[in-house]
């Protein structure tokens, strides 16, 4: 199974869209890059709240189902 690490980004009419960052092959390996992505983020900005910044990022498996959403508090653990 295949999982999808997506990240919110403001386009031009600020909107939110999901962009699609990386796959990875485990749910272990992209929570690992988006928590290495979010302390980089946290490391360049100074002043950003972790909180905030995870709820920027949305893990998907392949098949769409959401793994883990932050913002919309929804988490899936696989059996």
């Amino acid at each position: 199974m295949k999982y999808i690490v997506y990240f919110k980004f403001k386009d031009d009419d600020n909107k939110l869209n999901d962009i699609p960052l990386n796959t990875w092959e485990t749910e272990i390996e992209s929570k690992a890059y988006r928590d290495g992505y979010m302390d980089a983020i946290l490391n360049h900005t100074g002043n950003a709240k972790r909180t905030e910044v995870m709820g920027l990022f949305t893990i998907k498996r392949l098949d769409d189902t959401i793994v883990e959403d932050v913002v919309n508090k929804k988490t899936k653990k696989e059996k």
